[in-house]
């Protein structure tokens, strides 16, 4: 990577594409990914820890994804199994970072219902992520939008898991950096 261009490891925050890269093949995993083998269009989400492609709502605004059963962090939190709630938590984590002024992905993350409420501190919750069980998410879009996949294949879409106590992983994560000089 060219010098300047690697601000992290936090895939909230890294809007480097080399640096997706190496989240996407090597660190992450998240509900869809693309297929690389080179055995169908790589351009189409295709499920990664999705069970299968997401069920759609016939008005288009109610997106169910169900998780395979039996997933796993790897070490050291392999007995942590990756539930629904998990993906919930990304998501909230990065309502929490949300600039409505900033172009991009703000617009297409909007567009989940209780986004912008929950972004703006008027809300607790994001009433368009649900979890009715351990292996689904629900996810209830205000306008219909077909780029939903694609979005929950970026690095920031994968799963968070519980916070293990630490007062400075509120959202599970500790990242190790305040964003003060280093």
């Amino acid at each position: 990577m060219a010098n300047g261009s690697f601000f992290g490891m936090d895939p909230r925050d890294e809007w480097n594409a080399s640096t997706w890269e190496l989240f996407r093949c090597c660190l992450v995993r998240t509900l869809t990914s693309y297929d690389v083998s080179g055995s169908s269009i790589a351009a189409q989400p295709v499920p990664d820890l999705a069970s299968g492609p997401p069920e759609v709502s016939s008005d288009g605004l109610t997106w169910t994804f169900h998780l395979r059963p039996g997933l796993h962090y790897a070490p050291p939190m392999q007995d942590t199994e990756i539930t629904a709630p998990d993906f919930a938590r990304a998501l909230r984590r990065l309502a929490g970072s949300y600039d409505p002024g900033q172009p991009g992905l703000a617009f297409y993350l909007s567009q989940i219902d209780g986004w912008n409420e929950f972004a703006s501190g008027k809300t607790s919750s994001i009433v368009g992520l649900q979890t009715p069980d351990p292996l689904t998410l629900r996810i209830v879009q205000t306008r219909p939008d077909a780029s939903l996949p694609y979005v929950l294949a970026l690095p920031l879409a994968a799963p968070i898991p519980p916070s293990p106590g630490s007062p400075d992983a509120a959202e599970g994560v500790a990242t190790g950096h305040d964003g003060g000089s280093l």
